[in-house]
């Protein structure tokens, strides 16, 4: 599989250093929910993932 950037590290020690602390607090706050997306992604992935094998397991055993 290809690596995904989403964030290189030299952007985020870029914008950490340029940044207010106000800036650093809303950063922190984009990149949390994010995150949060990519979490919610990956649930899903693996609620469908579960859902097929065990629809795959069942026409296995007929």
């Amino acid at each position: 599989m290809d690596e995904i950037e989403i964030i290189s590290p030299k952007d985020v020690i870029e914008n950490i250093e340029k940044a207010s602390l106000e800036d650093l607090i809303e950063y922190k706050s984009k990149l949390k929910k994010h995150i949060s997306e990519i979490d919610k992604e990956i649930t899903n992935r693996k609620n469908k993932k579960d859902e097929a094998e065990k629809i795959f397991k069942n026409i296995e055993k007929k």
